[in-house]
């Protein structure tokens, strides 16, 4: 578990910045899935938190930041629907290069897809749902993300970059039923 106390002014001026989404959409959620081709699998919600200013370079340092706004956007969404649900975490970011002509490469990094437990209980008159395992599942989702990171840095390509700039995080999450309903309209 990713825990740092002694967090710095800069870190805990990100927590104050990162507690609502600067961008919040719904998007078809299309993909190229092998011979199949083009496939819709419903509709994905996508929250997208940008830094103000520069961030650490530590990617850990900002999956423990972005925890709190994750779980906050996951617990009100499966209070909403009711049903089981499909989130990934994900980093945009920009690193400086050694070749002159081309000093800064941008690219993202996607966690793999994780669904977490959920728990229904009753409280007054409303059933609410809520994440039981949150801190177990966003583990899994941040190790795996870490683990991805980690590797595109291996690439011969981005071999020396220096001074990588985390520049947002985004939460996508979606129902399972969602995810396992392929739409074939011409809608997507």
């Amino acid at each position: 578990m990713f825990f740092f106390p002694d967090m710095n002014t800069q870190e805990q001026l990100l927590i104050r910045q990162t507690t609502a989404a600067n961008i919040s959409h719904c998007l078809w959620d299309i993909n190229l899935e092998g011979d199949s081709g083009w496939i819709c699998r419903g509709k994905t919600n996508i929250s997208v938190w940008y830094f103000e200013a520069a961030t650490s370079n530590s990617i850990t340092r900002i999956l423990q930041l972005m925890r709190r706004n994750c779980q906050k956007r996951l617990n009100w969404f499966i209070a909403k629907k009711k049903e089981p649900i499909l989130f990934t975490l994900s980093v945009a970011y920009k690193a400086k290069t050694q070749n002159a002509l081309d000093p800064h490469f941008h690219s993202f990094c996607t966690s793999d897809k994780v669904q977490p437990e959920t728990s229904l209980w009753r409280e007054g008159n409303n059933n609410v749902t809520s994440m039981t395992f949150f801190g177990r599942d966003y583990e899994i989702a941040a190790m795996n993300l870490i683990q991805k990171f980690f590797r595109q840095f291996s690439h011969p390509i981005l071999h020396g970059c220096t001074n990588i700039e985390i520049t947002s995080f985004a939460l996508h999450f979606k129902t399972l039923a969602d995810e396992v309903t392929v739409t074939t309209t011409t809608n997507c």
